[in-house]
């Protein structure tokens, strides 16, 4: 009779190799993050509600402030609108906020670019230098829009007066008592729209900032273990010592600062979206508004859009790609794949809320039975096979 063979399949008394083996003993003792606490749960919900808020596609941003511009302005113009806190020029927001919008701007801006810039740039100056040439270009380009807005007005109006040659310029116009007529381009409607377009920008920055903790707590350990495995990417591979260390203090010294910064610039972009609303409801006229916008909108896309490319962009100096390497807390809650709803896994079945539906016995036992058949169909042949020789 003959004696049954052992199968030797590709799972059968398998042993890893020694490269395997050490493979997986570096994976185990690799370093796990910290444990998340309440208060760092928190702050990853408010920087992902602040990301919301700012990181919104361009053309729709673009487009709303097209809208308000024009459609609301359209709408104030031809129909009485009840008058609230943001008709009068007196209320908070206009006295302290967009009053010193550009100051507000600068504020929040050339730190949060000077601590983002330093560190993703390992302490490099000159690039950080580079990086603030942008909240430079964008300074001049708005004291340069204004005073033209300024002397379009005072120098291509009228005053109206019988007598219009006696009060040839604005300031003996209004003096007199008198009504001075000109195209007053808003610069409101220009300061708000460019504003929140400049606040956006610099603020991605931010993208992939959370991965950099993880990013080099796994360079610290490759270099201190010497595990060379190539199939582990290593963005910061190419830094020297020097720079990683001045990467990791800068990291740790800056982060609280820079989270802080971004919630601050998404609050004031959100009091420049509302006052907008209000600059289109109550003051000016539409085209002058609408002709502010176009400016502020044209402005941001030929310097942004157009002529910052390459490390000129914001967060593009940096020695290392971290904007790719998102981490889970960066992740959105609607795309993770294991809680999200109405999202199936490989050859799972239906769900209810999340949870896979228990199948009823009799399809189980016809999907038992089809699986003994597949089985049968494809291991008789080979034992017959093996019987006849």
């Amino acid at each position: 009779m003959a004696s049954k063979r052992k199968p030797t399949g590709n799972n059968m008394n398998f042993r890893p190799t020694a490269s395997e083996a050490t493979k997986e003993t570096a994976a185990g003792r690799r370093p796990l993050p910290d444990k998340s606490s309440v208060s760092s749960v928190l702050v990853v919900l408010v920087m992902h509600i602040c990301r919301k808020i700012l990181f919104v596609d361009p053309k729709w941003r673009v487009s709303f402030y097209a809208g308000v511009l024009f459609i609301v302005s359209f709408i104030a113009d031809v129909l009485p609108i009840p008058k609230t806190f943001l008709s009068r020029s007196d209320h908070i927001l206009n006295q302290y906020f967009v009053k010193l919008g550009w100051g507000w701007t600068l504020f929040l801006t050339v730190p949060f670019v000077a601590l983002t810039s330093f560190t993703v740039c390992c302490g490099r100056r000159q690039r950080v230098l580079k990086q603030l040439t942008r909240i430079l270009v964008a300074t001049i380009s708005w004291y340069c829009w204004t005073n033209l807005f300024t002397y379009i007005e005072t120098n291509y109006g009228k005053c109206y007066v019988n007598k219009p040659e006696a009060f040839e310029t604005k300031r003996k116009c209004l003096e007199g008592g008198f009504f001075w007529h000109g195209l007053d381009i808003s610069g409101h409607a220009f300061i708000l729209v460019y504003s929140s377009l400049v606040l956006v920008e610099e603020a991605r920055a931010i993208i992939g900032w959370d991965s950099i903790d993880d990013l080099i707590r796994n360079e610290e350990f490759v270099r201190n273990e010497n595990d060379n495995d190539p199939n582990i990417a290593r963005p910061l591979q190419a830094l020297t010592d020097a720079e990683l260390t001045v990467l990791k203090s800068s990291y740790n010294k800056f982060s609280s600062a820079v989270r802080g910064l971004f919630v601050a610039i998404a609050v004031l972009t959100c009091i420049w979206d509302v006052m907008l609303f209000g600059t289109a409801l109550y003051h000016h006229v539409m085209v002058e508004k609408f002709l502010g916008g176009c400016v502020a909108v044209l402005t941001w896309f030929l310097t942004y859009k157009c002529w910052y490319s390459g490390s000129m962009r914001p967060g593009d100096c940096a020695l290392f790609n971290y904007k790719d390497c998102k981490t889970a807390k960066e992740a959105p809650l609607g795309k993770r794949v294991s809680m999200s709803r109405g999202t199936k896994l490989p050859g799972q079945g239906p769900t209810f809320m999340g949870m896979p539906i228990p199948k009823a016995p009799e399809e189980l036992n016809k999907n038992k039975e089809q699986e003994q058949e597949q089985i049968n169909a494809k291991w008789l042949p080979r034992r017959q096979d093996f019987f006849d020789s």
